[in-house]
């Protein structure tokens, strides 16, 4: 009896164990996904905004000059910024954001930013 009540004991504690296990790994699966979404979020929110700013100065008057911030990391993760042709590209190691831009001189970089208008041209950091 004592022997039957022990391996009924084990048996349970297993089950109890192996539920938990796959609860840990559902869960940790889900937190990964957010995570992923919202990295993918914070890549095309910063595109949003550079594309608007980089947008706002093209139909603006020659001489508006604008100093702006752009943050090192989104939310802590490492991301880069180019500008190639009228496209505006934003991508992390796991995502690519793409929009259209004008034509604009220069580069934005993370930290300060100066845009202006002159003669008719966008220029960044110049």
């Amino acid at each position: 009896m004592r022997a039957q009540l022990a391996i009924e004991f084990v048996f349970l504690v297993s089950v109890a164990f192996l539920i938990l296990i796959v609860y840990t790994a559902s869960a940790r699966s889900d937190m990964a996904r957010a995570e992923s979404v919202k990295e993918h979020a914070l890549v095309k929110d910063m595109g949003y905004s550079l594309q608007s700013e980089v947008s706002m100065v093209s139909a603006l008057e020659d001489g508006y000059i604008r100093g702006f911030s752009i943050p090192a990391t989104l939310d802590g993760i490492p991301y880069n910024i180019t500008i190639l042709n009228t496209t505006l590209i934003v991508n992390t190691s796991n995502y690519e954001h793409s929009l259209p831009v004008p034509s604009v001189l220069g580069n934005l970089t993370p930290g300060a930013n100066e845009i202006k208008k002159v003669e008719g041209k966008i220029l960044i950091n110049q």
